[in-house]
């Protein structure tokens, strides 16, 4: 139980002591929820837990509030003279104040744990993995937010140019994991004319990473602008402690930069350069001196890339070593069976172009996919060809991950498929699989997480389908659908079966269909 005295300003005065928990604004509305006492607004007196006051403006900062005793709970959004709402998240105000409120400072006595040193505290703060809760932490007071950014190994930089990269260095001058993010997701749906010049350039975060952060331990940029000289400057320097690289939908480097970095890191885990536009320079094969260099190399992620020129010697290397392995279409394999082959020990993710058009037995292939003992996850191009489906039937019931996105795959041959993934946790498609293999995904895939469905100009999907997946995957998180149609009434079968559902996208497409392709 706390105790915390306030005094509201507005249309008169309040001094009155409550044992308080929280205190909330939203919009130009706060209120303090109270285990005990009574509720006074601006319309006065009533009884129960809430008090609210309302206003205009800047008129919520007004209020001067005391805190008589530390660990009053924040969640607070601050209006703006213009109306406007500034989302604060969550904040714990146990000493110190926030914007537009006076707080009286609390002795350290009075909080037990800035008694400690700040080697325990650090201890203390070590344990939060939520990286909310270490937020939460670092606005409590000065001492604390110096502790929890010294202490900090992963930070996540949302925009480029939210802050500057000397902010990076003094507030978290000990991270090991980065992460910078620049150009916004809607270039990847050409929303945002000339985006290739938009900006996003890694040079100044790549001059600070050099000079500040040795070791680093994990790299990743995502829609930035890298050249080849920025790459060589950073793994010139940090290219040793290195384990996790991941430059995904990154444009502005070339084969040479990927060069660069299979000869000086050595101890690399991940590479990760899916949806790259990476160019053709003068290191061709680039990929032999990975292989060479990088024995540790347990994940590489090529996908939707246009790496080319690589040796079948060194496909099946890498095959034997990763547990990842995702190429591009453009790299095309002659003889698919012994890359499939060397991977049977090790691989968990496969992707590979299985084509009728190899060169091998199908069947061949189906057997060595069968011997692949870790295989759950598949993402791969394929031929419009009923036999490319069936070679993937005798490890369909153990796929947890299928990315059938750019797979020319239609009915029946993909309800087939789908309905033999009984353990299915992560789809990606398009509409071409329609209301009926919606329906089987509904029917069969009781364990599936996710599901996208991209928009392809040979199919649709209604509301129909979305209800089925609704009756069907109740431990569904996230859906992403472009459909053709919806209703009301399939947005509330979706709410209601699926209680764990955080991420929702539905995309309304004009499509036009015949009476043959009416929906069932």
């Amino acid at each position: 139980m706390r105790w915390c005295a306030f005094e509201w300003g507005g249309e008169g005065t309040m001094d009155r002591q409550w044992m308080a928990d929280s205190i909330k604004f939203s919009g130009t509305m706060g209120w303090l929820q109270l285990r005990d006492g009574v509720q006074r607004g601006n319309s006065g007196w009533s009884s129960g837990l809430e008090i609210g006051y309302s206003g205009v403006g800047n008129s919520v900062c007004d209020e001067n509030v005391e805190f008589l005793h530390p660990g009053v709970m924040l969640e607070a959004s601050f209006p703006f003279a213009d109306g406007s709402v500034a989302a604060w998240g969550r904040r714990i105000c146990k000493m110190g104040s926030w914007r537009g409120a006076k707080a009286t400072r609390v002795d350290e006595d009075h909080f037990p744990l800035l008694q400690f040193p700040d080697e325990i505290i650090e201890k203390v703060i070590g344990f939060l993995t939520n990286p909310v809760d270490r937020n939460s932490t670092s606005l409590v007071c000065t001492r604390l937010k110096a502790i929890e950014g010294e202490s900090r190994e992963t930070v996540l930089i949302s925009n480029c140019y939210a802050i500057q990269p000397g902010t990076l260095k003094s507030r978290f001058p000990n991270a090991k994991s980065i992460t910078i993010k620049g150009k916004p997701r809607i270039v990847d749906f050409s929303l945002i004319p000339h985006a290739e010049v938009w900006g996003a350039y890694a040079t100044p975060w790549v001059d600070l990473l050099k000079e500040h952060y040795r070791p680093i331990r994990h790299l990743k940029m995502k829609r930035m602008t890298i050249s080849d000289s920025d790459i060589k400057r950073f793994v010139s320097a940090c290219g040793y402690s290195l384990e996790r690289l991941e430059f995904e939908k990154c444009s502005g480097f070339s084969t040479t930069g990927l060069q660069y970095i299979a000869g000086a890191c050595r101890n690399l885990v991940v590479l990760n350069l899916s949806e790259a536009d990476i160019l053709q320079g003068d290191a061709p094969y680039w990929m032999t001196s990975l292989v060479n260099t990088a024995s540790s190399l347990r994940v590489l992620d090529l996908y939707l890339t246009e790496v080319e020129d690589v040796e079948q010697s060194v496909l099946e290397r890498l095959a034997k070593q990763c547990h990842t392995l995702r190429l591009c279409d453009a790299l095309k394999i002659n003889h698919v069976l012994p890359v499939v082959t060397a991977a049977c020990e090790t691989v968990r993710h496969l992707g590979i172009g299985l084509s009728f058009q190899n060169g091998d037995s199908p069947n061949q292939i189906a057997e060595a996919l069968g011997r692949c003992k870790e295989l759950e996850g598949i993402s791969a191009v394929w031929d419009p060809d009923e036999v490319s489906a069936m070679m993937l039937m005798p490890v369909a019931a153990r796929l947890k991950t299928l990315d059938l996105t750019y797979a020319l795959l239609e009915q029946p041959e993909l309800t087939d498929l789908l309905g033999a993934c009984v353990n299915l946790e992560d789809l990606q498609c398009t509409d071409v699989i329609r209301d009926r293999g919606l329906l089987e995904v509904g029917t069969c895939c009781k364990k599936l997480r996710s599901l996208v469905v991209q928009q392809d100009a040979a199919g649709f999907v209604t509301q129909n389908g979305l209800t089925a997946v609704a009756k069907g995957c109740f431990l569904l998180e996230k859906i992403i659908i472009y459909a053709a149609d919806m209703t009301n009434e399939a947005l509330e079968t979706l709410a209601t079966n699926c209680p764990n559902l955080s991420d929702i996208r539905i995309c309304l497409v004009q499509k036009s269909w015949s009476w043959k392709e009416t929906p069932h």
